[in-house]
């Protein structure tokens, strides 16, 4: 029964690291490009820099919610699982993820929301380009560790049981 408990558990954790990784590149890939070219989908719409901007910072701000939570748990699990085995490669993705998720969720997002109060002439400063493009690049970072955590953990998965 105990053995089953801890497959479930596995398999739970798997689907988890999925659906962020899903979300993530849906969020990068998919959602971003569309909501900052929302003019050339909608001609009738005019919207500026700012109001795409300000959209996408909402998708943002509740995707760091989700992440935050997530977060929580991949340390609970990885914590759990270091004490019984680890592998460096998965360490350092685990460390990544956290760590990349976390100045994500708790320092650009709310920076970024922040400065977008000021309105168009705040997002059109030096400091939110630099701001931004430190996000992307975090962002970027963090799915790329997220993969790699995901593949290590299927695989793992796969020879355990």
């Amino acid at each position: 029964m105990r053995a089953k408990i801890g497959v479930i558990v596995d398999v739970l954790y798997i689907i988890l690291l999925g659906l962020l990784l899903g979300s993530a590149l849906t969020l990068g890939a998919l959602t971003a490009p569309v909501v900052f070219t929302a003019n050339l989908y909608l001609p009738d719409a005019t919207l500026s820099v700012y109001q795409t901007g300000a959209l996408m910072s909402e998708i943002f701000r509740r995707y760091a919610f989700v992440l935050t939570i997530s977060l929580a748990l991949i340390v609970i699990y990885e914590t759990h699982s270091f004490i019984i085995a680890t592998r460096k490669l998965l360490l350092i993705s685990v460390l990544l993820v956290v760590v990349s998720g976390a100045l994500f969720a708790s320092y650009y997002t709310p920076v970024i929301l922040e400065l977008q109060k000021g309105g168009l002439e705040a997002i059109a400063t030096e400091r939110f380009s630099s701001i931004h493009n430190g996000a992307e690049a975090v962002f970027k970072l963090f799915s790329l560790a997220l993969t790699v955590q995901l593949v290590l953990r299927i695989l793992r998965l796969m020879k355990h049981y």
